[in-house]
C-alpha cells in the first residue's frame, strides 16, 4: 500500500510538537532535543517525507545550502552568456569542497518583497547575488536581516562591501589606453544594459584614459543596451548605412558583441583591423579562434566565483557578516583585431 504523503504540519501533530520544531529538526538544528529529533526522524522515514533531503539531514546532520540569485535583467541572456557558467563553475568547485549544495534562483521582480520571498522559500545558509544594478537596494535588506551574502560585482554604495568583482574601471582604462597609444581618437563604446553598474565603471575608466592626454570622451560615443550579439550587429550596420563616418576603433563591453561587430564589418566589406580596430571584454574561449583573433580585456571569472564562495563560507562560519570588497585586476590580451593607425 502506498504511504500517505504528509506535510510538516502532519509530522508536528504526530510528534506532538509545533511546526517550527519540525523545521529546526529537519534542518539539523542543535536546539532540538535528541529524543525529539529521533522521534521526528522516525516519522519522516515512515512516511517517506522528502527522503533525499529531510531524512538525510536528520540522520547525518544539517544539509548545507547556498543559493545563487540571478536578478531579472534579461535572465535568459544572463544564463546563456559566457560569464555566468564560468562564475558558477568557480562557485561550484569551492562549494563541493565544503559540502555545500548549490541552487540557482531567478527573480521575477527586483524589489525587497521578492528578495524576502526568496530568502523564506530557500532555506539557504547564504546567498550569492549575480550582478549589481544602479538602483538595487537588496544589500540593505540582507544587512538588516543579518543574512550571509556576497555580491558578484561592485555595489554603487561604498558602504556595502560584501562583493567580489573585476576592477571594471581598470578594465575600461587599459582598453582605452591601448587604443589611444595606437593613435585612435574616434572611439565608440558598445556597452551593455544601462542598469548594470559595471558599465558605468568601465566608461569611467575610458574617460580617465582620455583625460590623461587632455581629451574629453564624448557622451554621444557611448551606445548603451547592446545586450545581445544581434543588437551589436544591427547597431553597427545601422550606423554605417546611415552615413556615420567609420570610427577609428570600437570597444565592446563583451566578447560576444565584439564577435557580432566583427561579423557586421566583414559583411560590409570593412577590414579588421586595417580599417577598424575592435577590442572586447572577457577573453572568453572563442576569442582566440575568431578571425582576426580578438584583442580583449581578460577577467578571471572562475576565480571570482571561487573567491566569492570562499568568502561566503567565511561569513557563514563567523559572527562578522562583513568582508572588504575584493577586486581582481584585469589584464589586456593583445591579439590581431587592433593595430596602430
Amino acid at each position: 500500500m502506498k504511504k500517505k504523503t504528509i506535510t510538516i504540519a502532519d509530522i508536528a501533530r504526530l510528534a506532538e510538537v509545533d511546526k517550527s520544531t519540525v523545521s529546526r529538526a529537519i534542518n539539523g538544528s542543535d536546539k532540538v532535543k535528541p529524543e525529539t529529533k529521533l522521534k521526528i526522524q522516525k516519522i519522516v522515514e515512515q512516511y517517506n517525507f522528502r527522503p533525499n533531503v529531510a531524512a538525510k539531514a536528520l540522520a547525518k546532520g544539517p544539509i548545507k545550502n547556498i543559493a545563487i540569485i540571478v536578478p531579472d535583467r534579461n535572465i535568459s541572456r544572463a544564463l546563456i552568456s559566457p560569464v555566468f557558467p564560468q562564475v558558477v563553475y568557480g562557485i561550484g568547485n569551492v562549494a563541493a569542497k565544503h559540502d555545500y549544495n548549490v541552487t540557482i534562483v531567478t527573480t521575477a521582480k527586483l524589489d525587497d518583497n521578492e528578495y524576502l520571498k526568496i530568502i523564506n522559500n530557500h532555506q539557504a545558509d547564504g546567498f550569492i547575488i549575480m550582478g549589481v544594478g544602479l538602483n538595487d537596494s537588496f544589500p540593505y535588506l540582507f544587512e538588516k536581516e543579518n543574512i550571509p551574502y556576497i555580491i558578484i560585482g561592485k555595489f554603487p554604495d561604498p558602504k556595502i562591501e560584501n562583493s567580489v568583482s573585476t576592477n571594471e574601471r581598470i578594465g575600461g582604462y587599459i582598453a582605452a589606453k591601448h587604443l589611444l597609444e595606437q593613435g585612435h581618437r574616434d572611439l565608440l563604446i558598445f556597452a551593455g544594459n544601462e542598469q548594470w553598474f559595471h558599465n558605468t565603471l568601465r566608461v569611467n575608466g575610458v574617460r580617465a584614459a582620455f583625460e590623461e592626454i587632455g581629451l574629453e570622451f564624448p557622451d554621444d560615443n557611448i551606445l548603451m543596451n547592446q545586450t545581445t550579439p544581434q543588437k551589436g550587429y544591427d547597431t553597427f550596420t545601422g550606423l554605417i548605412r546611415q552615413g556615420r563616418n567609420l570610427p577609428d576603433a570600437i570597444f565592446c563591453f563583451s566578447d560576444t558583441t565584439a564577435l557580432a561587430v566583427t561579423s557586421a564589418a566583414s559583411d560590409l566589406g570593412i577590414s579588421i583591423p586595417n580599417d577598424l580596430s575592435i577590442i572586447g571584454f572577457g577573453n572568453h574561449f572563442f576569442s582566440d579562434f575568431i578571425r582576426p583573433k580578438l584583442t580583449t580585456v581578460e577577467e578571471e571569472l572562475d576565480r571570482i566565483g571561487e573567491i566569492a564562495m570562499e568568502q561566503l563560507v567565511q561569513i557563514i562560519n563567523s559572527e562578522e557578516r562583513k568582508i572588504a570588497n575584493i577586486q581582481l585586476t584585469p589584464k589586456l590580451v593583445v591579439r590581431d583585431s587592433t593595430r596602430s593607425r
